[in-house]
């Protein structure tokens, strides 16, 4: 089944997490890029998209604040998916992104986000939600709500825009909720074959500021959360009863018939089967990486073919601390593998090791590990940055390739063999 997915990204839900999950699972190629449009996600109209409609049809993954109709009629091969978060944690979370935003980032922003950045941070959570300005309704008076009915310009809402919310819902093909990422993604694995990320790190996450959400009014908290809290529940029920149907179904998988291959090059810009990497930076220069990491252990899944010795060969372009890179080990299939050769090739340190090839199974797919001593932060060593993802190797390159000598030897084996044949024919 090929992967195509619309993810409408609701602000302050845990899609910038997702997003750097979903991503690992696509070529480059294969998504839509961002501001495609050439203005902001939110601001795009079913007009634009019908504008660009083939060319859109071409990308396999769609995702961003985009407003929900924009897509209806694009076509229903898409696979559209959505997150919520309790409403609850979601007004706090969006308040306190506003009120951290840094003067960087607002040099850039719209002006209409500038001026609520600094209402926020000049007023307590009760007094900023007493402003009128958009968009701080549209975002915060129900504002889950809100986008699922398409009614962020509205001064107010009520029980239809509700309805109109759960009818929205209904129609896409899957909607969690934050709390319940790992069974939401676990489902979307299961949807699409991929290996489910056993390990990944929260993204565009900030520390609260708890003193300016200490004076909260609480006839203004339960207006503003009042359909939010509705619609969360009705989503947990609907996304529970999927949880339960997919636990019941059977699993058919076990008779897949898997295509070996003898030659792996990946680059960072395809995507792979893996878990314990980072979303690919460096786009449109002339290398592309990825950092392993959060944890010390990243995984690859390959279907090598079987009785034949493998070179591998990762090729870094970065890591934080170089004694990352000398106590780096690599497994296959849980087996040890011995580093033979560390050195720069293209101003890159390249780790080698042989794989043999009583480590290659023969049924099922091969596992490569690379496992690091420790991880760390950008932040630890330099603050300034403010990136505290943990990070092991950043890599550009993998390769896994027949060793040269295992070639030679099976042409030499099927001489004999091919000169029978011909003899028998002839």
């Amino acid at each position: 089944m090929e992967s195509r997915i619309i993810f409408h990204h609701i602000p302050k839900t845990g899609g910038t997490t997702l997003i750097g999950i979903l991503d690992q699972y696509f070529d480059i190629e294969e998504i839509m890029p961002n501001r495609y449009f050439d203005k902001p996600a939110r601001d795009v109209t079913s007009e634009d998209v019908a504008a660009k409609a083939e060319a859109i049809k071409t990308y396999n993954l769609i995702r961003g604040h985009f407003p929900i109709p924009c897509f209806d009629n694009i076509g229903d091969d898409y696979y559209r998916i959505c997150l919520l978060r309790n409403p609850v944690s979601r007004l706090f979370s969006l308040y306190n992104d506003w009120r951290s935003k840094t003067e960087q980032s607002l040099s850039t922003a719209h002006p209409l986000d500038v001026k609520a950045s600094r209402l926020a941070k000049a007023n307590n959570i009760s007094d900023f939600l007493k402003h009128s300005d958009y968009p701080i309704p549209a975002l915060f008076d129900n504002g889950q709500t809100r986008l699922l009915s398409d009614s962020l310009s509205k001064k107010s809402i009520g029980e239809a825009e509700l309805i109109k919310a759960k009818e929205t819902v209904d129609k896409m093909q899957l909607v969690g909720i934050t709390e319940m990422l790992d069974s939401f993604l676990y489902t979307l694995c299961q949807k699409f074959k991929w290996v489910f990320p056993k390990q990944y790190q929260s993204l565009n996450t900030r520390k609260y500021d708890r003193q300016a959400m200490t004076t909260i009014d609480k006839d203004i908290f339960h207006e503003f959360l009042k359909f939010d809290l509705e619609l969360y529940e009705y989503v947990i029920s609907k996304f529970n009863k999927t949880v339960v149907n997919q636990l019941k179904a059977k699993n058919n998988n076990s008779q897949i018939k898997r295509h070996q291959v003898n030659h792996i090059s990946l680059d960072m810009l395809k995507g792979f089967k893996c878990d314990g990497f980072h979303v690919r930076e460096g786009i449109g220069g002339d290398d592309v990486w990825r950092w392993t990491g959060p944890d010390t252990e990243s995984h690859l899944y390959f279907n090598l073919q079987p009785h034949i010795d493998y070179n591998l060969e990762i090729d870094i372009i970065s890591v934080i601390d170089q004694e990352i890179v000398d106590n780096l080990k690599l497994k296959c299939n849980g087996t040890n593998l011995k580093i033979e050769n560390k050195g720069a090739v293209n101003g890159k340190q390249r780790v080698s090791a042989k794989i043999g090839r009583d480590l290659i199974n023969v049924v099922e797919e091969d596992k490569i590990t690379i496992k690091v001593p420790f991880t760390t932060s950008h932040a630890a060593v330099q603050p300034e940055t403010k990136d505290d993802r943990q990070k092991g190797i950043a890599i550009t390159k993998i390769e896994i390739k027949a060793s040269s000598d295992t070639i030679q030897h099976k042409e030499k084996e099927g001489k004999p063999l091919k000169k029978f044949f011909e003899k028998l024919l002839s």
